[in-house]
């Protein structure tokens, strides 16, 4: 592996000597706090570096007390490598399994135990069932069969070997790809005379350069980076792996905190939500259930999370199970991270960690409740090769599609290699692009969803407006009732018109048929035009197809469609009136009754010349419009004025 790109944590339980043996390795003493010093415990992250000719190592001292593990998992995320250890004159003990459980949880695969404070012990057979419990403490663990060094930090006695040891890995470990999103979780900030802030942290993913232009996410401070240091050199440039210091332009200390990521300004949109498979430890002693709180910590940070069991009602100790973990406030967070769950009390032997897992979605729609469905969906998601799972985020976007950079950060590939399958699976037809500029695309299935409304849409309004010629692109674009980007819009709209499903120009659209269409609008005209005429003595469906030589059923139609359309007016009876004779009247009769206060049956027949068969639907008409109000046997203004 590259020889810069290598970070190994400490762990163990406190008293069993981390910090002396990080000390008797590298020269540095890193409890720097002087609550640290007086207390002669670890309370925040210790950072050194051990150098051999061009390989160098970034070791990250954590805390060991019960109290300080989130400082501990906080300096356990980005480590590479585990350095385990046990004090020699106690064994095995609480934190040693916290500890060991932590880097389990957020991904560590490798490392060694340090037998520490050997010079403390003159028992041979002693040390031979210390490190016999070790080693069965270490079973089905990441670290089962690894080496365990007998050393003490006090005399020098063994250190050599864990030096070895440590090199060792470092030749061993793969290197981080540097093409990833920028993340740099702080664990650090101060100032420094002269430069002004500085963060710090283990670079988890991307590259950052002079000039670069960063923000502490989720909140939008940032500035330029005007200064890298890696392990106490100034550099050009910090790759994925190495312990980096930056220097930035333009925030206070007072601005920034840890837990704040560094990334680059718009790439990644903090979550408040997240799916992932959560293991939860054997040692709990009562499962999970649907809408507990716990603590999460991730990175740097932590927040309170509610947890929703998807395939179950819980999640029993020992198991792992899908969960959507709803968070209080927004954490930088992509696919593929790794998480440790703490509840809000310790437990006697085992200290409040009780479970983590993975991020498999970043950006999911909110759960509230069970869904074996749903859980199914995140199997295939989670087995699925790249390809796919491409594929299955931008279906999952639904009709609006989704912008390249949003499927970048949703997925667990490198922005190129995620940006190239995009660009296949839109020539294999699967998805369409729509947007040039910021490559966005739908999946073909939500597409086909899309236009399918807007040809129903379109449908509605013919049928409701048989007349018109055609209609606004904006009109129907309004009565979609979902959010789609105009851009997409005009291509469904433009594919809908190449079917020949609709028919239209850059402004309007209808429906196909020109010839139809234009005999349905000819015999609209015809439907309302007679019940116009007939005043208010309307004919029913029925007397005007017989009259108009046509099917019922396309009278009826045909007059639902003016009603919606504002253009006829419905009363009881089946009867319907036209809109203007029904104005006439209504004003005709609103100023009868503001001069003679109310009108009885015979006033309203006098006024109408009709029968009761059309006069009582007219007099309820206007109840029903709420212009008359019936009292008794006659009917006033309901607002006279």
């Amino acid at each position: 592996m590259s020889t810069e790109r290598f970070v190994l944590g400490s762990a163990g339980h406190i008293d069993h000597g981390k910090t002396a043996l990080v000390r008797a390795l590298t020269g540095v003493d890193t409890d720097r706090l002087k609550e640290e010093k007086a207390r002669g415990i670890t309370i925040e992250l210790g950072f050194a570096s051990l150098r051999r000719g061009e390989t160098t190592v970034g070791i990250v001292d954590v805390p060991g007390h019960e109290r300080f593990i989130r400082a501990m998992a906080a300096g356990a995320t980005g480590v590479d490598a585990v350095m385990l250890v046990v004090a020699a004159d106690e064994g095995v003990m609480p934190q040693t399994r916290e500890h060991l459980a932590v880097c389990s949880l957020l991904g560590v695969r490798v490392g060694f135990v340090a037998l520490n404070k050997v010079d403390l012990v003159d028992d041979p057979e002693w040390l031979e069932l210390v490190e016999a419990d070790i080693s069965a403490s270490l079973e089905s663990t990441f670290l089962e069969g690894c080496p365990i060094l007998r050393c003490s930090a006090h005399t020098g006695d063994g250190v050599e070997g864990v030096r070895e040891a440590i090199f060792a890995l470092a030749a061993q470990v793969e290197d981080r790809g540097a093409d990833g999103l920028l993340r740099l979780p702080m664990d650090r900030v101060f100032s420094m005379h002269g430069f002004g802030t500085v963060v710090t942290g283990t670079l988890i993913a991307g590259s950052v350069t002079l000039g670069d232009d960063l923000i502490a996410s989720p909140l939008d401070i940032g500035g330029k980076v005007r200064g890298i240091q890696v392990h106490g050199e100034e550099v050009d440039r910090a790759t994925a792996g190495q312990r980096t210091a930056i220097n930035l332009k333009g925030p206070d200390r007072e601005d920034l905190a840890r837990g704040l990521v560094l990334v680059r300004r718009g790439e990644i949109t903090p979550t408040r939500r997240f799916d992932a498979r959560l293991e939860l430890l054997s040692w709990v002693d009562r499962p999970i259930r649907r809408g507990q709180r716990y603590i999460v910590l991730q990175g740097t940070t932590q927040a309170q999370g509610k947890i929703i069991p998807l395939a179950a009602d819980a999640v029993q100790p020992g198991e792992k199970a899908w969960v959507q973990v709803d968070l209080d406030r927004p954490l930088v967070l992509l696919p593929g991270d790794r998480f440790v769950l703490q509840g809000f009390a310790l437990s006697r032997d085992h200290g409040s960690t009780i479970g983590g897992g993975q991020v498999v979605r970043s950006h999911p729609p909110r759960r509230r409740k069970r869904d074996e469905e749903y859980a199914a969906w995140l199997d295939d998601l989670q087995g699925a090769e790249p390809p796919e799972r491409v594929s299955m985020e931008v279906q999952a976007a639904g009709m609006g599609g989704i912008a390249a950079d949003r499927v970048v950060e949703r997925v667990p590939f490198p922005p190129s290699t995620t940006r190239r399958l995009l660009g296949k699976l839109v020539e294999r037809g699967t998805l369409r692009r729509f947007d040039k500029e910021s490559q966005a695309a739908v999946h073909a299935e939500p597409f086909e969803r899309l236009t399918e409304r807007i040809a129903a849409v379109v449908d509605d309004l013919s049928e409701a407006s048989p007349m018109a010629d055609g209609f606004g692109r904006q009109e129907v674009y309004s009565r979609l009732g979902a959010a789609i980007p105009q851009r997409l819009f005009r291509v469904a709209v433009d594919q809908l018109v190449k079917r020949g499903r609709l028919e239209g120009d850059a402004s309007s659209v209808s429906p196909a048929g020109s010839g139809d269409r234009l005999a349905l609008r000819e015999l609209a005209e015809r439907v309302r035009s007679a019940v116009e005429e007939a005043g208010y003595e309307p004919p029913k469906a029925a007397a005007l197809a017989d009259q108009l030589g046509v099917a019922v059923g396309d009278v009826k139609d045909i007059v639902a469609g003016h009603i919606k359309a504002g253009r006829l007016v419905r009363a009881k009876d089946d009867l319907a009136f036209g809109a203007g004779v029904v104005a006439a009247l209504e004003q005709e009769l609103v100023a009868y009754l503001r001069e003679h206060g109310e009108i009885s049956p015979s006033q309203f027949k006098q006024m109408c010349g009709v029968s009761r068969k059309y006069l009582i639907p007219l007099a309820e008409l206007f109840d029903e419009r709420k212009v008359t109000l019936r009292v008794g046997n006659v009917r006033r203004l309901r607002s006279p004025g």
